[in-house]
């Protein structure tokens, strides 16, 4: 279990996720909710990054983890806006398949996109994420201490 304490708090955290995407699903569409889930999400892996004692090493994976997969999502957001606007995408099949195994992996997280998107800075995806990780990283730094 001690080597194994980032994926199941990553598990429970896309778990209570889609949980939470079910319970508002009528309002997914709504930035409240979005915002919502995003910092109950945030707020929970908080907390179990402070019960299950994770450290600093352990830490500084997971979140190059997570850069790494949003960095796909930030080179492939063409994906997210077809998906905004509901229209068809032209991208290949193994591409739309990588795509929706990281937003599996990234539920949790997957949100801040949405509110990106709804408030009109998509152009600036890439420093807000850049910005997001860096703050969430700061403050679970500070946490696990």
């Amino acid at each position: 279990m001690k080597k194994h304490k980032l994926i199941v708090i990553h598990l429970l955290l896309i778990i209570l996720s889609f949980i939470f995407i079910n319970i508002t699903k009528e309002s997914f569409f709504s930035i409240k909710y979005s915002t919502c889930i995003l910092i109950l999400n945030i707020s929970i892996m908080l907390l179990y990054f402070k019960k299950f004692k994770i450290n600093v090493v352990s830490l500084n994976k997971y979140f190059i983890f997570l850069s790494i997969l949003f960095s796909i999502l930030i080179f492939n957001i063409d994906y997210f806006l077809t998906a905004m606007m509901q229209t068809t995408s032209d991208m290949s099949l193994a591409m739309e398949i990588l795509i929706i195994i990281i937003n599996i992996l990234l539920a949790p997280f997957v949100f801040i996109i949405k509110i990106i998107y709804t408030l009109g800075f998509i152009k600036y995806l890439g420093l807000i994420i850049l910005s997001f990780l860096l703050v969430l990283y700061l403050i679970s730094k500070q946490i696990i201490k």
